[in-house]
C-alpha cells in the first residue's frame, strides 16, 4: 500500500486516463464504480508516516463475502484490497478470488514481505489489474529506515520481482518523506528496471483518526523545491497550467470521485467516502451496502462537497492546484471547501519551478511528452474491465 492516503488524486504516475474518465462519469451521477476495502489494520511493519490507527475488530470472511455480493449487486466495476497488510489474514486470497468470482476488476495494495511463490501463483491466475507494492528507496539503508525492519527491502523486492516473472503488473508506490526524498527519483528508476509502473504521493497524511504527529516526516521548504525541480525534468506536464483543475476550483467541475464513485470500508466494517474523511455513512454490520450508499450522511455529504470552492476560486496558483484532497482540508485546516495548505505550498513550489524554468526548456519539455500513449496500467484496466 502506500500507506497511504488514499486520495487517488493525489498520486503522481497512479491513474490512467481511462479509469479517470470512468471516475468523472460516475462522479457526475453518484454511480458506485470502486470499493476500497482494508481487509485489517494489522501490519508487520512500523512505516514511520502510516496513516493507519490500530484496531482488533475485523469482518469475518463471511461478512467480508456478503459485501462483495452487496457491492456486485450495485454494479461496482472494482475493488481494492488494502490494508494495513492484506496477507495478515488468512483469507485473503479467498476475498480476492471472490472479487473474480463476481466479476468485478481486482488491485491489491501490499509491501511485499509476506508473500510466497505459490500464493503468487494463485494471484497471479485472478488475472489483477495490477498489485501496488510499496517500495520507499532504491536500497535497504532508505527503504528499512522508513518501515523501522531491517530486511523489509529484500523481501519487497523479492516479491516484485516475483510477481513479475509471474506476468502480474506491479506498480512500485511510494511516499515522499524526509528520509527518502534525496532517492525519490533513483527509486522510480529502480522500480521501471524491474518493470514496473511507478506511483508516489508528494504528502505524508494525518492519520485516519486525525492524528497529526506524523506531518513531521513532511518535506517542506528547498528540500521540496529542488525535488520538484528535478521531478519536472522528467514530467514535463508538472509545468503546463491546468485549465481542468483551475475549471474545478473556480466551482465548474467536480474531480473528487470519493463518495460519488468510490467508498472506502474499513477493517470494522464502518464505510466512509474516502479513508479517514469523516463522518462514517454507517456500518456494514448494521445496514445493507445499498441503504450506505444512498442514505442520508451520504447525500448530505455529496450535496456539501457540489458547493463551490469560494475560496480557492480566486487564487492566483489554482492552475497550479494538482493535489488538493477534501480529506487533507478538513483535518487540517479545518474545512473540506476550504483551502488545504498542504495543496497551496505544493501549487506555489509548482508555479515556482515553472517560472524559474526558462519558457525555451519549458516548450521543449513539453514537446516531447507521449502524447497519448497508453502505459501498460491503462491497457491492463481496459484488458480487465471490458474483457469479459
Amino acid at each position: 500500500m502506500i500507506t497511504d492516503d488514499q486520495s487517488a488524486a493525489a498520486k503522481v504516475g497512479g491513474e490512467a486516463p481511462v479509469i479517470q474518465r470512468l471516475r468523472r462519469a460516475a462522479t457526475n451521477r453518484a454511480v458506485l464504480v470502486e470499493v476500497l476495502l482494508e481487509l485489517t489494520k494489522r501490519c508487520n511493519l512500523h512505516c514511520q508516516h502510516c496513516y493507519v490507527t490500530q484496531g482488533p475488530s475485523e469482518l469475518s470472511t463471511s461478512q467480508v463475502l456478503g459485501l462483495l455480493d452487496q457491492a456486485a449487486d450495485l454494479g461496482c466495476m472494482m475493488v481494492t484490497l488494502t490494508g494495513g497488510e492484506i496477507m495478515l489474514r488468512s483469507d485473503w486470497l479467498t476475498v480476492a478470488a471472490a472479487v473474480r468470482e463476481r466479476r468485478m476488476s481486482l488491485n491489491v495494495f501490499t509491501n511485499g514481505t509476506l508473500l510466497e511463490w505459490e500464493t503468487a501463483a494463485k494471484l497471479a491466475k485472478l488475472k489483477p489489474i495490477f498489485v501496488g507494492v510499496s517500495l520507499y528507496g532504491p536500497h535497504a539503508r532508505t527503504h528499512d529506515a522508513v518501515t523501522g525492519v531491517p530486511g523489509s527491502f529484500e523481501r519487497s523486492v523479492r516479491a516484485i520481482r516475483m510477481l513479475r516473472s509471474l506476468g502480474v503488473r506491479v506498480q512500485v508506490k511510494n511516499v515522499l518523506t524526509n528520509i527518502n526524498a534525496p532517492f525519490m527519483l533513483e527509486t522510480e528508476d529502480f522500480a521501471k528496471s524491474m518493470g514496473c509502473e511507478y506511483a508516489f504521493d508528494p504528502t505524508v497524511g494525518p492519520k485516519a483518526n486525525g492524528d497529526q504527529s506524523v506531518l513531521v516526516h513532511r518535506v517542506h521548504g528547498e528540500t521540496l523545491f529542488n525535488f520538484y525541480r528535478d521531478l519536472a525534468s522528467r514530467k514535463p506536464e508538472m509545468l503546463r497550467e491546468n485549465p481542468v483543475k483551475a475549471e474545478v476550483l473556480a466551482g465548474e467541475a467536480h474531480n473528487c470521485s470519493a463518495g460519488f464513485a468510490t467508498l472506502t470500508i474499513e477493517a470494522d466494517g464502518s464505510a466512509y467516502p474516502c479513508m479517514g474523511l469523516p463522518p462514517s455513512w454507517g456500518n456494514l454490520r448494521d445496514m445493507p451496502l445499498g441503504e450506505i450508499w444512498q442514505g442520508p450522511e451520504a447525500e448530505r455529504f455529496r450535496e456539501i462537497m457540489r458547493r463551490p470552492l469560494v475560496q480557492c476560486s480566486q487564487c492566483d496558483d489554482r492552475a497550479y492546484c494538482s493535489f488538493r484532497c477534501p480529506r487533507l482540508a478538513l483535518v487540517e485546516d479545518g474545512d473540506a471547501l476550504g483551502p488545504s495548505s498542504r495543496a497551496c505550498e505544493l501549487a506555489k513550489v509548482a508555479r515556482r519551478v515553472r517560472e524559474t524554468s526558462s519558457s525555451h526548456e519549458v516548450s521543449d519539455r513539453l514537446a516531447v511528452e507521449s502524447g497519448g500513449e497508453v502505459t501498460f496500467y491503462e491497457e491492463g484496466v481496459r484488458e480487465a474491465v471490458y474483457r469479459e
